[in-house]
């Protein structure tokens, strides 16, 4: 149905008297004013009102007249729409999320300009209008998405760890701990605590997911070369970390002699399904503590910096160890690095006790029991992994024993790297990583079936994609021309001009045997005589010519015996013809 207003004859006869008698540009806006006052109508709307009366077009159309609705976009006009907004989206945003981006005019400028988008279908203000509408502004995409609270179902199915420095307290050479309190704000810590010869003390956490039981590790890092200001975070460090949370704590020597060690009692251990870091030096780029938990069949999972949210469970219990216990620190009672590391493992295990980490944990496991690994378990997955061949059966031999492998007959022949893990129904367990980068897991012995069922291994892509080429091939050869199989020329549009070139003869008083043609031994005549034809008498040309003429074809060529007799001729006459004229 169509939309707009109806006006009155007489008011838009007398908006257009108003309008031609004002004076000025004030005078004219006052007399749209004075229309819009009495119509309702916009700004717009009143121009677009004058425009049609100052053309001349009849006022009672002009009152009668009526917006006609405004036709809405098919699906494949919204369509063409969102594709060119995610180009103008590309290029404003390529400085980054963060960044100033480019402006929507220049954008629609440089999209012009590579002919992704037409130039003048957008203006700055519509594209505008789409980005926001379709999330592709700038404000849009500064929206992070809604954090999940992420859970275990049982102990030690997710480990979280993460590493930090103590804030106020340092290691001296003579393994006391002392305190120094920097400014706020202050930039020259490492200064200081390399002129004063005091390093940081690093904390490595672990908190299993589903019973929310913690374990701090205190170590002192070393210094990766003699330049370094202070050792950080490393694969060395975890390692000894790692080992420390997977091993069983009873039996381990206390850091203080006059006491037992403050976990002894401590029911975590195992090794998880999935360790959850950051993506830094420690694990997420250490080849070796990825081999390390690759062997033992622990995922390691890595969430995107700047996002602490992803490992909240490790952050609010480094803050709360911080808050409750690092801050109850006191340099005069604490004194070495002894002490503090008992103080960090007992206060650990008191609030373990007290939160009811423990007692969740125990419940878990008595449901779920966990993989517990010795420590020639972590040394077996420190070692290089056994590096086997897939023979023919697509299996692989260890200990004597065949294991099968894939039945994809690219692998046939190449080398595979074995892992072990452990499983936790005790069975052997292995997984093959591939040439390629694939990872499978080994099923014990060959595949075997009845003689009189033969059949073969289950189709693989490869083995498809295999059929499916074979299939091409035929069809392409019944098609296929002699053209088709010639190379092709190469178009250009140099114009081939021929190679500048000078002709070379070579002329021997020894004649050929025979002449195939009267061409040639009228060449070989004129050469040995050193004439052209012009320097001949047409008589003389006459009766060569027909005596080759003769001589071929009787015999089919010109003999030399032929050609000998009529350069000497030649010759004769040429000298009875220069005695004459001397």
């Amino acid at each position: 149905m169509a939309r707009g207003k109806c006006y009155n004859e007489e008011l838009l006869v007398e908006y257009l008297r108003r309008y031609k008698t004002a004076a000025g540009k004030a005078g004219r806006g006052n007399a749209i004013r004075w229309f819009m006052e009495r119509t309702g109508a916009s700004w717009s709307t009143a121009n677009g009102v004058m425009k049609k009366l100052l053309r001349g077009e009849r006022v009672a159309d002009i009152a009668r007249a009526r917006q006609a609705r405004k036709k809405r976009k098919n699906d494949l006009e919204r369509a063409r729409e969102k594709r060119d907004a995610l180009v103008i989206h590309g290029i404003k945003s390529r400085p980054g999320k963060d960044k100033k981006w480019i402006p929507t005019d220049r954008a629609l400028e440089i999209a012009g300009e590579m002919g992704l988008v037409p130039y003048g279908k957008y203006t700055r203000s519509t594209m505008d209008r789409i980005l926001d509408r379709l999330g592709l502004n700038f404000r849009s995409a500064g929206i992070e998405p809604m954090a999940h609270r992420i859970t275990a179902e049982y102990p030690g199915q997710v480990y979280l760890v993460d590493a930090t420095t103590m804030d106020q307290y340092y290691m001296s050479l003579d393994m006391t701990v002392e305190r120094y309190d920097a400014p706020r704000g202050d930039q020259h810590l490492d200064d200081y605590l390399r002129k004063n010869e005091l390093v940081k003390i690093w904390v490595y956490y672990l908190v299993d997911m589903y019973s929310k039981a913690f374990l701090p590790f205190p170590v002192i890092p070393l210094k990766k070369s003699a330049d370094s200001k202070n050792g950080g975070e490393n694969a060395d460090d975890w390692l000894d970390a790692l080992s420390f949370f997977f091993l069983p704590k009873r039996g381990l020597p206390s850091p203080l002699d006059s006491r037992s060690h403050p976990l002894a009692d401590c029911p975590v251990e195992g090794i998880p399904t999935i360790l959850m870091c950051d993506m830094g030096s420690g694990i997420g780029k250490s080849s070796r503590v990825n081999d390390m938990c690759r062997h033992l069949g622990i995922t390691i999972k890595t969430h995107m910096p700047g996002k602490p949210s992803s490992k909240g469970g490790v952050e609010s219990r480094i803050g709360a160890f911080k808050r409750r216990f690092e801050s109850q620190l006191n340099d005069v009672v604490i004194r070495d690095i002894n002490q503090l590391v008992y103080f960090y493992l007992a206060s650990a295990h008191w609030w373990n006790h007290k939160q009811g980490y423990y007692a969740k944990w125990m419940k878990g496991v008595s449901s779920h029991p966990i993989i517990r690994v010795d420590v020639s378990n972590l040394q077996d997955a420190m070692v290089s992994n056994i590096v086997r061949t897939v023979n023919g059966f697509g299996c692989v031999k260890i200990d004597g024993h065949d294991w099968f492998v894939t039945p994809d007959g690219k692998y046939r022949n190449t080398k595979a790297t074995i892992y072990r893990p452990p499983a936790r129904d005790g069975n052997l367990r292995y997984i093959a990583e591939l040439y390629d980068g694939a990872v499978v897991e080994c099923s014990n012995g060959i595949p075997e079936h009845p003689f009189m069922e033969i059949k073969s291994h289950k189709k693989t892509d490869g083995d498809r994609n295999r059929e499916e080429g074979r299939l091409y091939a035929k069809s392409i050869n019944r098609m296929m021309t002699f053209d088709d199989i010639l190379p092709r020329q190469e178009e250009t549009n140099v114009v081939r001009m021929p190679s500048p070139s000078r002709g070379i003869e070579t002329h021997s008083p020894a004649a050929p045997e025979s002449f195939d043609s009267i061409e040639r031994a009228w060449r070989w005549i004129l050469n040995q005589t050193g004439l052209f034809k012009e320097d001949l008498s047409d008589k003389t040309c006459e009766t060569i010519q027909n005596l080759l003429e003769i001589a071929i074809e009787k015999n089919g060529a010109i003999t030399s015996d032929v050609a000998i007799a009529l350069a000497n001729l030649v010759n004769q006459n040429k000298i009875i013809q220069g005695a004459n004229e001397s």
